[in-house]
């Protein structure tokens, strides 16, 4: 039908051959509705063609979004001048006895809405165990070590390994990992930029 449709007595609109989408690299955990307006799209559009994302992030460290081809451009013009403290870090915390919306929202400087709005809750009831989205405290953690401590960001070279990296810089290969929340089982990509802290 597709190769003769005229045979079928069908008349098939033409559809230009370009791509409709793009996959662009995040450079780390990202807000999903700052996503959006980076690439100048709906939150809705982008959740439509990212349905892995359940949340109101991506996954921590670099992930992968796909937008419209059209927005490509503009999303990574606009990606590369968002400032650091403009990105939203997002871990999940689980429910446990005790806990209300109020008290976790409190707890991690949000307001009750802000709370509710980033785990998609209409109502106040939430269950023990359940997964909730909150900042990521180890952020603001790695901002304080910051200040403490000498930073020094390294890039990633073909061949390096954690190990590698952390005797070049006589740091431990758990010290590292922490930093940069990598495991020892995480791949590293020649261009990677990893953290590092040392003593003043």
């Amino acid at each position: 039908v597709i190769r003769d449709p005229e045979e079928y007595g069908l008349s098939l609109p033409k559809i230009d051959d370009r791509p409709e989408i793009a996959a662009v690299e995040t450079g780390g955990q990202l807000d999903l509705s700052t996503a959006a307006k980076l690439a100048g799209i709906s939150e809705d559009e982008l959740r439509a063609l990212n349905p892995a994302y359940k949340r109101w992030a991506t996954t921590p460290g670099d992930s992968s979004l796909v937008i419209p081809a059209t927005a490509r451009d503009t999303f990574l013009s606009q990606l590369a001048t968002l400032p650091e403290k403009a990105r939203q870090s997002w871990a999940s915390y689980r429910v446990k006895r005790g806990d209300t919306l109020s008290v976790i929202a409190r707890r991690n400087g949000l307001t009750l809405s802000e709370l509710k709005q980033k785990n998609r809750l209409s109502g106040n009831t939430i269950r023990i165990g359940q997964a909730l989205m909150v900042p990521d405290r180890g952020a603001s953690v790695a901002t304080q070590l910051a200040s403490a401590n000498g930073e020094k960001k390294v890039r990633v070279k073909s061949g390096d390994s954690l190990s590698l990296i952390a005797a070049r810089h006589n740091v431990s290969t758990r010290q590292l990992a922490r930093w940069n929340k990598l495991s020892s089982a995480d791949y590293l990509r020649p261009g990677q930029m990893l953290t590092l802290y040392s003593a003043n």
